[in-house]
């Protein structure tokens, strides 16, 4: 057990809910859906992944009226899509 994230140390902030999703993780997945399920296989997942930030950002937002939802969905997909074009579309690792 890792107590408070130390096995890999991150520079993004911790959501409301307490999760983390580091971009090691998201680049990670990207490149992974991309070698296991092909390019229609990423364009799915990518495209499921921004209809649940989605949801996620409009759900918060009508249970608490505040933005804060809206912006955590919205930057997880920019992270998401700035990963696609560093990986180039999942074809490559950047570290």
């Amino acid at each position: 057990m890792h107590i408070g994230g130390e096995s890999a140390k991150s520079d993004n902030e911790i959501t409301a809910r307490g999760r983390q999703i580091s971009v090691l993780q998201i680049e990670s997945e990207l490149l992974y859906l991309r070698k296991h399920h092909g390019m229609w296989g990423l364009v799915a997942a990518v495209l499921l992944s921004n209809l649940a930030d989605v949801l996620v950002g409009v759900k918060t937002f009508m249970k608490t009226a505040r933005a804060a939802g809206l912006r955590a969905g919205w930057r997880h997909s920019a992270t998401m899509y700035a990963l696609l074009r560093r990986t180039a579309g999942g074809t490559r690792p950047t570290r």
